[in-house]
Order: C-alpha cells, then structure tokens, then sequence
C-alpha cells in the first residue's frame, strides 16, 4: 500500500489480494474520498464494521454489477454507485453519471455496435453482442472487435444533457448464460433479478454479502453464499422458491440447492464471476 501523489490528489493501490480485514483496515486509516473497486470487493466489505470509511464517491469496474451490490452499497455507505466500462484492449469506454439512466458512450474513444447471433444489429433495449471499433490505437487498431460481453443500447436521453449515447445496461460475459434442459438460455442478469426481486429481500439486503451462481448440469444450479450482517435463513429460502417458480413457469425441471460458503475464489485477475455455468 503505497501513496502516489499525482500533482492533484494522491492515489493509494491496496491489492485485492489482501485479506478483507486488511483491506477494511487500509480503508480506515485513509478514509478515501473516492473508492474505486470491484463489486465483489465492495459487497463483502459490508460485512465489517465501515465507521470510519466516509467515501464522497464511489465507482465500481471489471465485473457485472449486480442491483443486490447496489442495495448493499446504498445500505452500508449511504452511496449510489457510479459504474465504469472497459477493457483491458480500451480502457475505458462507458460511466455512468449521477442520474443513473445508463451507460455514457465515450465516442471519442469507441464505436460501439450491438449485434444478434446472425450478425445483424439489434434494436434499442434488445441485448446483443458487443463489436468495439477503437479509436485512439494507431499502432494496432481493432476494428468490431469482439470483447465478449452482451449489452443492451438503449435510444434514450439522459436527463444530465450530456448528448453521448447510453447502454442500458452491460448483461455480463457471452458466456455468462444458463442453459436449460430445453435448451433455452438464461442471461446472468435475469438471474441476479431473482437475488432481489421482491420486497422480503430488499427489506434485508445484509442478510447476503456475496452470492455465486453455478450450473452444474443442465438440470441443477448451486447457489454459494457468503452470510452477510444480519443474516436469516427465511431469505436463503424465498431466494430458492424465486429460482424454482421460475424454472417451473418456463416448464424447466431444474434442481436449485443453497451452499453457506466462507469464501468465494477470485480468478487471476482478483475478479469473481458472478455466475458460472460448465455447460457448454
């Protein structure tokens, strides 16, 4: 944990690495002004006691933000989170302001296209596959290159002003997907919908810090989750009876079983996926 002064403000790195209790430490003794982290770092940073952490901001990048995340974050800081969208081959390509309508397309640095499994384009608030043209790269220009990730453009105005065109929502990796007995495909974010689509989960937001979703088979899903704060089993239940009365209305046989979890793996990169499927 090294300062860097920048000339305006002074940037501190704590790797993600790091024991949660260490990184919760960090954060006490820098008290930040600005946070910028992974989701999953910021959900399990609610388990802790954060008195003393009093962030004016704070962004989240590199993993498919969930609205159980921002509950969570709204819960413990008092904060709207304020997501950012890159990659490593273009840095930064979409953020979010503070209205909270979408994405912001930066088109000085991309063109973003959205395409259909047959390669044609999808029409506003239809989610498709993402072909990112840069615009800066001269030495090795990518051109409707596919990073991978499905989004959903969006042809709405952004009550800031702000004239640059917004994504409603990034869904998470192509690959990101359930697929069913039938063979009907369940995008991550219908999936993490039903961690929180009703009041009785909303009214204990810290009753979960961080969940995984991983499919098995077509036919069995395993839900890991880490305890948060204040947490109640009834919630682990209407969490599972939200996943089978979905799964029976869409006439799928599909076995959903709750694992307690101390831990969830990061990958390579620190990242966590919030869902998993090894079907291929």
């Amino acid at each position: 944990m090294h300062p860097i002064f920048s000339g305006r403000f002074t940037e501190t790195i704590i790797p993600v690495y790091e024991q949660q209790e260490r990184i919760v430490n960090a954060l006490k003794q820098i008290n930040p002004d600005v946070v910028n982290t992974f989701p999953s770092v910021l959900s399990l940073l609610s388990s802790y006691d954060v008195s003393g952490i009093n962030p004016r901001l704070i962004f989240t990048s590199g993993e498919t933000l969930t609205q159980h995340c921002r509950d969570l974050v709204k819960h413990t800081f008092g904060l709207e989170i304020h997501n950012i969208y890159g990659s490593n081959e273009f840095d930064r390509l979409a953020f979010e302001c503070d209205a909270h309508s979408g994405l912001h397309v930066i088109t000085d640095y991309a063109f973003i296209e959205f395409i259909d499994e047959n390669g044609d384009s999808v029409s506003p608030g239809e989610q498709g596959e993402m072909l990112i043209t840069g615009l800066t790269n001269r030495l090795m220009p990518l051109i409707r290159y596919r990073i991978g990730d499905i989004g959903v453009p969006s042809d709405e105005k952004c009550s800031c002003g702000r004239g640059w065109p917004l994504i409603k929502n990034i869904q998470g990796r192509a690959d990101d997907f359930l697929v069913l007995p039938s063979g009907k495909r369940i995008s991550s974010a219908w999936c993490h919908y039903l961690f929180g689509c009703d009041e009785i989960i909303k009214s204990n937001v810290s009753c979960i810090s961080q969940f995984q979703i991983i499919q098995e088979k077509r036919d069995r899903i395993v839900l890991k989750v880490i305890r948060g704060q204040n947490f109640d089993p009834k919630v682990l239940l209407k969490i599972k009876g939200n996943f089978e009365t979905f799964f029976a209305k869409q006439a799928e046989d599909v076995e959903v079983i709750i694992q307690l979890v101390d831990e969830i793996p990061m990958g390579s990169t620190g990242k966590r996926r919030a869902l998993i499927s090894k079907i291929k």
